[in-house]
C-alpha cells in the first residue's frame, strides 16, 4: 500500500471549577499531561467531573493556569474588565504583576476573550523570562510561519527550542502553527506541563526496575548534563515525561516515522505499524536508529523509545515443516501475526528462535551470527516473467478461495507482464496480501486491488477507483515499471521486493516487512504449482557504489543507464568473455531496453537459501 506521512503530534490544554476527580474523564493525546497539570492542582473539572479537554480557553483562565503553576505572588491592577473580587482576579493580576500578562490598549485585559495560540506562546515565552530560563531560540519551519508577527516570533521560537511548542501535522509530513488558531483547555495544559519541565530542568532521569520506570528525582537544564549523568545501563532520559535517551532498546514508530539521512534533511525512505527499528543513539534534535542493517535517523516526535530492559516481546524467525516463518509483534498495542517466510535455511534448528533485521543475516537468541542467505523470491529481479500460465495462476487462487475475483485475472495478469515486463506471480501475490483475494472493501467498491493510494489516514476514501480490476492491473503494471523498477525513475532503488535498505520496499510501503510478506505468498504459490520459478535464475549485485550498465559488452560505447548506489541486484542470462574480463548479459531495468550488459568483476553472487 502506498501511504502518505501522517504525524500525531502534541499542541496545548485547561478548565476551572471545583470539582477534582482522580482521573481524567477522557482520553485525548495530551491525556498524561492534562492529568499531570490536574494532579498538581493546576487546573480542576466541573461539578460533573468533566475537564472538558477540547473546550476554548480564555485569557482570564490561561493567566489563571500560570499564576497556580509557578506560585506567582499576589499582585493588584485596575484593568477596566476585571474586578478585584472576581474569580479570576488573583490569577490575572500575579501574572500582571510578574509581567506576563499585558492588558489591551484600551485599559481591557478582555478575561472572557479566547486566547489564541500566538498569545499563549508570548505568556509562555514571558513566564520562561520571569523564571530566569536563557532565552535560547530554535529555527522554526512551520509551513505557516509567515502568518507570525514579528513580534511574537521570538517566543515562538523560544517555546520550540524547549520542545513546549511543536505544530500540528500536514499530511505531507511537515507542520503548521495555526497562530491564529483558539487554544483549547488539553493544549493549554500540554504547555504549561512543558514549561514547568523547562523551569526545573527539562531534562530527567529515571531508572528501570523490574520492567517499570522510576523517577530518580534528579533534573538537568542541558541535554550534555543529563547525558553525562547516565551511568548505568538502566538509566533513561526523561523529557515531558516521554522516554527522550536510553542505553539500548528499539524506536517504535506511533505513527509514520520518516527515516531521514544525519542532516535531517534528505528522507531515507519510511517506516509504519510500529516496526521495531534498532535504536543506536539519540541527541537533542533526533534518534540515530538502524534498520535493515543501514543508519538512519528519525524525529524524537515520531517514536516511542523503548528500554531493553522493558521490552515485552519481539518479532522472531522459526523453522517448522521445512518453512522458515516470520512471528510479527507489535509493541505498542501487543498484536501478533505470522508469515511464511520461504524455505528453512540449513544452519537454523526446528523450534528455536532466530532474529535478524535485513532478512539475510541471521542471529540466534544468543547474540550470535547463526548464518547468511537471502530468500530467492525477495531478490529476484522483476523484469523477470514466471514460468505459470495465465490457466495455471487462476487454478492456485481457485483452490486457495474459490470465490476470489483473482481466480478469473490470470490473463490480465500476464497480458501486463509482457506489456510492462513486469513478473505477474509478484503482481498476483501483493494482489492477494492487499485485497484478501479480491474481496476487501476498496476492491469490491473500487476495484483497487493493490491499495493504490490508500493512505494511512483514511485509506478507503483516499484508494483510487478504478473502471474494472483489468484496468487496475494494467495501471499497477504501468507505475511499477516507470516509478519503481525505472532506473532513472525518484523511487528506483533495485528491481527487487527487498527490504528498507534496497528495492521497491523502501518508498513504496511504510510496512518494514511488506517485501517479504509478497516474497513468501511467491514462494507458497510456486512451491503449490510445482516449483517451476524457485532458483531458475542466478542473482548477483553490484559491489561498488558507481556501475555502468551496457549496451552490449563493449566500455567504448555509450551506457543504457548508471546505478549509482551499491548492491543494485540483476538476473545472470549469459556469460561473456571478453578481452577486458567476462561480461553478463542481464535483463535490463531500462524502458527502452530488453538486456544489457554488466562488467563481472563490478559484481558478486547472492547467496541463494535453497
Amino acid at each position: 500500500m502506498m501511504k502518505k506521512a501522517v504525524f500525531t503530534v502534541i499542541a496545548f490544554l485547561l478548565v476551572v471549577s471545583t470539582y477534582l476527580p482522580s482521573a481524567v474523564s477522557a482520553k485525548t493525546a495530551l491525556g498524561e499531561e492534562l492529568q499531570a497539570v490536574i494532579d498538581m492542582g493546576i487546573m480542576q473539572g466541573n461539578e460533573n467531573g468533566d475537564y472538558m479537554p477540547k473546550k476554548n480557553v480564555t485569557r482570564g483562565e490561561f493567566a489563571t493556569f500560570i499564576s497556580r503553576a509557578l506560585k506567582l505572588p499576589a499582585g493588584t491592577g485596575s484593568f477596566k474588565d476585571v474586578a478585584s473580587g472576581s474569580k479570576l482576579a488573583p490569577g490575572i493580576y500575579a501574572a500582571s504583576k510578574a509581567g506576563i500578562v499585558t492588558g489591551y490598549t484600551d485599559g481591557r485585559f478582555g478575561p472572557n476573550d479566547t486566547i489564541s495560540r500566538e498569545q499563549m506562546a508570548v505568556m509562555i515565552g514571558r513566564a520562561l523570562n520571569y523564571k530566569n530560563v536563557e532565552q535560547t531560540t530554535e529555527p522554526i519551519s512551520f509551513s505557516d510561519s509567515s502568518q507570525l508577527p514579528s513580534s511574537v516570533k521570538k517566543a515562538v521560537m523560544v517555546n520550540v527550542h524547549y520542545k513546549i511548542i511543536n505544530g500540528i501535522p500536514n499530511s505531507d509530513g511537515t507542520f503548521r502553527f495555526e497562530p491564529k488558531s483558539n487554544a483549547t483547555r488539553e493544549q493549554a495544559a500540554a504547555v504549561i506541563y512543558r514549561m514547568l519541565n523547562a523551569v526545573s530542568g527539562q531534562y530527567q532521569l529515571a531508572t528501570v526496575q523490574n520492567g517499570e520506570l522510576k523517577l530518580t528525582g534528579k533534573s538537568y537544564k542541558t541535554f550534555t548534563d543529563a547525558k553525562i549523568a547516565m551511568n548505568d545501563a538502566s538509566d533513561v532520559m526523561l523529557v515531558n515525561g516521554q522516554v527522550f535517551k536510553v542505553t539500548s532498546g528499539i524506536a517504535v514508530p506511533t505513527g509514520m516515522a520518516i527515516v531521514y539521512s544525519e542532516d535531517m534533511k534528505s528522507q531515507i525512505t519510511y517506516v509504519t505499524d510500529q516496526a521495531e527499528l534498532k535504536y543506536v543513539d539519540a541527541d537533542e534534535n533526533k534518534v540515530k536508529i538502524e534498520i535493515a542493517g543501514k543508519t538512519g535517523y528519525v524525529k524524537h516526535d515520531s517514536v516511542k523509545l523503548v528500554p531493553s530492559q522493558m521490552k515485552k516481546d519481539e518479532s522472531y524467525y522459526e523453522v517448522s515443516g521445512g518453512q522458515l516463518y516470520h512471528h510479527f509483534y507489535k509493541p505498542l498495542s501487543g498484536a501478533k501475526d505470522t508469515a511464511i517466510v520461504g524455505k528453512a535455511p540449513s544452519f537454523m534448528a526446528s523450534g528455536a528462535k532466530y532474529y535478524s533485521q535485513d532478512g539475510y543475516t541471521y542471529m540466534d537468541a544468543s547474540g550470535t551470527v547463526a548464518g547468511k542467505g537471502y530468500q530467492y523470491f525477495d531478490v529476484l529481479p522483476l523484469r523477470t516473467a514466471t514460468n505459470y500460465t495465465a490457466e495455471e495462476l487462476n487454478q492456485y487462487v481457485s483452490q486457495v478461495k474459490p470465490d476470489s475475483p483473482l481466480a478469473n485475472l490470470g490473463e490480465e495478469f500476464k497480458k501486463a507482464e509482457q506489456k510492462y515486463r513486469v513478473n505477474a506471480l509478484f503482481m498476483l501475490s501483493h494482489a492477494i496480501i492487499e485485497s484478501d483475494y479480491g474481496t476487501s472493501r476498496i476492491a469490491v467498491d473500487k476495484h483497487n486491488i493493490f491499495g493504490i493510494g490508500a493512505h494511512d489516514e483514511n485509506p478507503y476514501e483516499h484508494a483510487s477507483y478504478y473502471d474494472s480490476f483489468e484496468d487496475c492491473i494494467d495501471q499497477y503494471a504501468s507505475m511499477i515499471n516507470a516509478d519503481y523498477i525505472n532506473p532513472t525513475s525518484t523511487y528506483a532503488l533495485g528491481a527487487i521486493l527487498g527490504n528498507k535498505a534496497r528495492g521497491l520496499n523502501v518508498q513504496y510501503s511504510g510496512d518494514v516487512y511488506w517485501g517479504e510478506k509478497i516474497a513468501g505468498v511467491m514462494y507458497s504459490i510456486d512451491a503449490a504449482l510445482g516449483k517451476k520459478d524457485f532458483g531458475q535464475y542466478q542473482v548477483a549485485e553490484s559491489v561498488t557504489d558507481f556501475i555502468n550498465v551496457r549496451k552490449s559488452p563493449n566500455t567504448e560505447l555509450a551506457a543504457q543507464f548508471t546505478y549509482h548506489y551499491r548492491g543494485a541486484p540483476f538476473v545472470i542470462l549469459d556469460e561473456i568473455q571478453e578481452s577486458d574480463g567476462i561480461w553478463y548479459k542481464t535483463l535490463s531495468d531500462s524502458i527502452d531496453y530488453t538486456t544489457a550488459y554488466i562488467r563481472s568483476d563490478n559484481t558478486k553472487l547472492l547467496p541463494i537459501i535453497k
